[in-house]
């Protein structure tokens, strides 16, 4: 049996995790990947990215 906690407080976007040829993890599993095509293979690319935020009607009827 293993254990593992991760805790991160960082800017949206200002942080990175590379998964190659193993289940995502950690903030990829939490949050969801982006592919490399999407957000640019360059690193000035990946964190300019900035993925569009769903509103939820709860969120925006001042509830």
């Amino acid at each position: 049996m293993g254990l593992r906690h991760e805790a991160y407080v960082v800017p949206e976007g200002s942080y990175e995790s590379i998964y190659a040829g193993i289940p995502a993890s950690g903030l990829a599993a939490a949050h969801g990947r982006v592919p490399l095509e999407r957000r640019g293979r360059r690193a000035k690319d990946g964190f300019a990215y900035r993925p569009e935020k769903a509103t939820s009607p709860a969120a925006s009827d001042g509830a």
